[in-house]
């Protein structure tokens, strides 16, 4: 159970993480409370969303059959508005980035990184609840903490190069946008 939900984790954690640097990179100057909040949304959504998943899978698993193929759309939109928000912020060089300026934002920015670990809480319904509890914990505790290291690495590399770093967070952005659509 420990290694599905570490396994499980670091696979759900990736996109957290790109988002979580790309974050940083155009925030250098983020507090230490913004960054763990960052870091902890993230984990929030990457621990909730494969509950959810797991438990809507069990009540309505026909209907899920029909919604199941777009829902990399929806996340591919999140990503390509944060990234037009994010190269438009690099472009007119405003000090704050729309990718990190406010809590609404940060919860779109939780509810499209957890996508993936809702439809991964699909494969947990023949699971018992306890379990699928635990291994949803893991893979929460994991990202946290994938989040904070990438959080605190885009943060030293925004200071270094600043109004890069935005472009660099854009493209990380459209990488995601195309992983998503693509499938990979």
């Amino acid at each position: 159970m420990f290694i599905t939900g570490l396994t499980l984790g670091l696979a759900m954690a990736m996109d957290a993480f790109c988002v979580s640097f790309a974050d940083s990179l155009a925030r250098p100057d983020m507090k230490y409370r913004q960054l763990f909040l960052i870091a902890f949304v993230f984990g929030l959504f990457q621990t909730v969303m494969p509950l959810l998943g797991s438990l809507t899978i069990r009540f309505v698993s026909q209907s899920i059959a029909a919604v199941h193929p777009y829902i990399k759309y929806v996340a591919a939109a999140v990503f390509a508005l944060l990234a037009f928000n994010m190269l438009r912020s690099a472009i007119t060089n405003e000090s704050e980035s729309f990718a990190v300026n406010g809590i609404g934002i940060l919860i779109v920015q939780g509810i499209g990184t957890s996508i993936d670990a809702f439809s991964a809480g699909f494969s947990f319904y023949e699971k018992p609840f306890s379990e699928s509890l635990v291994i949803s914990l893991i893979i929460g505790v994991t990202t946290f903490v994938l989040c904070v290291g990438a959080l605190f690495a885009g943060r030293k590399a925004g200071s270094l190069i600043p109004r890069i770093a935005k472009f660099i967070g854009t493209g990380i952005f459209i990488f995601l946008c195309i992983q998503q659509l693509a499938g990979f």
